[in-house]
């Protein structure tokens, strides 16, 4: 009873190595896609090569990959990104905001948003489209402040800003959802 032979005592296991092409980004993989071929940026030696995504495409020290597009409203914009296998960047951190600032002239749709009506002149709370904390903030000097705007030329009724951008300076700004604008997609990277 209780001997090596029951798995009782004894050397403790070794320690699992990690396998490329498991699905399970481990030790110093940086990705791992269960091996799948073509460019999803994963290479084969679980290294992220973000140039899959497009030559401008960048790679950030925790091996996210991010790339600007232009043009759609904040819901085409998350539509595209995941489309593309991404969604709208979300920013944690003042590395990662400079990263997404780089791809900005003017502004671009980041992944923040108030799930407030348009119509709604309520402050909400803001939070990112892939649901993970709302920890880092980079507003601009006295926003977000819901500015208000005629829904449209015909209309009596004003709309209100629920969705965030990133200008060149990598400060934030509200923006009514339905305008169209620049947006910045992140790639996180396969089997996290």
């Amino acid at each position: 009873m209780g001997g090596m032979a029951d798995g009782m005592g004894g050397q403790p296991p070794e320690p699992r190595q990690p396998v490329c092409g498991d699905g399970k980004r481990e030790g110093s993989e940086e990705c791992d896609d269960m091996g799948h071929e073509g460019e999803d940026g994963c290479n084969a030696d679980c290294e992220v090569v973000c140039s899959h995504f497009g030559e401008d495409a960048v790679k950030s020290a925790d091996n996210h990959c991010y790339r600007g597009f232009d043009a759609a409203d904040f819901e085409g914009a998350q539509a595209d990104c995941i489309e593309r296998g991404a969604h709208l960047v979300t920013i944690s951190s003042a590395n990662e905001n400079d990263i997404a600032s780089g791809f900005v002239d003017n502004s671009k749709f980041i992944g923040a948003f108030e799930m407030i009506d348009a119509m709604d002149d309520s402050a909400g709370t803001y939070e990112w489209v892939t649901g993970e904390a709302f920890t880092y903030e980079s507003w601009e000097q006295d926003q977000p402040d819901r500015d208000a705007t005629r829904c449209s030329d015909f209309s009596s009724y004003y709309c209100y800003a629920h969705c965030a951008v990133i200008d060149n300076d990598g400060t934030w700004n509200d923006t009514l959802c339905d305008v169209e604008d620049g947006y910045i997609c992140e790639w996180e990277p396969a089997g996290e």
